[in-house]
């Protein structure tokens, strides 16, 4: 679902808050905070049908000798074909139309494919370079929940000898970089221990000046990767108009900036493959009340990460909690199905909003789990 933009800037205006104003300061890239709208109720019909198809991940690995480690690059490469999954954004008169999704994700794909050919034929020149194998992911499935690279890490942990977090060191995610202007977003740096200080060094290297933003609990599927507990760090250029629309076109995206930040990429994963030891440590950090999967479209937070590829379960299994968050505090874990939350039985994802819009902040409330 989506707000037309008087309806939200009258939600603001109702919170003292001017949306001309508050879009130019992001745009800036200020820290953004958890906004209260006081009184406001919205409601909506919607007609859902399940449809069920099959994604492909497209992966290659960069094999290096004696390595015990992997530093992961990825992008995601699905898009949204004619506008019909619901939620795009073109205009009435362009409905039915191409989504070419030029800045939204083929430049992060063209950026994996650059560096894995940059990578590999630098390891046929100076073989000894790296110490760390490169793995590359082209992800399907990311614009309707991350599911791609979701099904990656589960497969990956039932089907390999050693877990993701142990084997790959880190994870660096492209996800709408065709449109520098002034600044590169280096997302979800809270996820790992020396982000800060390792972006720092590549922004002065590559003069590249840089907005570093802390939460790790993204839209993109950085977050797959830092919810099985791999320091992960997403790339992002800003915002725009032509976003979700046929209007994203090859012809608006700004190359040779693409070219700059595909650099800056690389030389990240330069750096974090240049020692056979982990250069960043797993950090876990408390969830921003308005958590991209659940906080931003409920009145109470409870820090709970649904797991949105879940079948054939009967409540709603979590794939993880915000730290520090009434969840954890509680001691609900990964793999937790709800099956009652308020006295309301939970038999899917539905029934899980509905009663989380229905509690009332403040109040205790019971929640009963089928746990192993």
């Amino acid at each position: 679902l989506s707000l037309d933009q008087s309806i939200l800037e009258e939600l603001l205006k109702s919170a003292g808050i001017d949306y001309k104003k508050m879009k130019k300061e992001l745009h800036s890239g200020a820290s953004a905070e958890p906004i209260v709208i006081p009184s406001a109720y919205l409601k909506a019909d919607v007609s859902l049908e399940f449809e069920k198809s099959q994604g492909i991940n497209v992966v290659a690995k960069l094999p290096i000798k004696a390595a015990k480690s992997a530093v992961l690059i990825g992008a995601h490469g699905d898009h949204l074909g004619r506008g019909d999954a619901g939620n795009s954004l073109a205009h009435a008169d362009e409905k039915g139309q191409v989504h070419f999704g030029a800045d939204d994700n083929a430049s992060g794909v063209s950026g994996v494919m650059e560096i894995a050919h940059y990578f590999a034929d630098l390891q046929k020149r100076k073989p000894n370079t790296l110490k760390k194998n490169l793995v590359f992911a082209v992800w399907s499935g990311e614009e309707i929940g991350v599911l791609g690279s979701s099904a990656f890490v589960k497969n990956w942990d039932k089907l390999q000898k050693i877990k993701a977090k142990q084997y790959f060191s880190a994870n660096l995610n492209m996800d709408m970089v065709g449109r520098l202007q002034e600044k590169l977003y280096v997302q979800g740096v809270g996820s790992g221990t020396t982000w800060p200080q390792l972006s720092e060094e590549i922004s002065i290297r590559q003069a590249m000046p840089m907005v570093v933003q802390t939460d790790p609990y993204l839209p993109t599927d950085s977050m797959a990767l830092y919810l099985a507990e791999v320091p992960a760090i997403s790339f992002f250029t800003g915002a725009h108009a032509e976003y979700h629309s046929p209007r994203d076109t090859a012809a608006t995206l700004n190359y040779p900036g693409l070219e700059r930040v595909t650099k800056t990429v690389s030389e990240y994963a330069r750096l974090l493959a240049d020692s056979t030891v982990p250069m960043v440590k797993y950090v876990k950090v408390g969830g921003d009340p308005s958590s991209k999967l659940e906080g931003r479209s409920f009145r109470i937070y409870l820090g709970t990460i649904p797991d949105y590829t879940q079948e054939g379960v009967k409540g709603v299994r979590i794939s993880g909690v915000s730290k520090g968050s009434p969840a954890e505090l509680a001691g609900l874990l990964e793999k937790d199905v709800i099956t009652n939350f308020a006295g309301m039985k939970i038999e899917n994802i539905y029934d899980y909003v509905y009663t989380l819009q229905s509690v009332k902040a403040g109040v205790e409330t019971s929640l009963v789990v089928q746990r192993g």
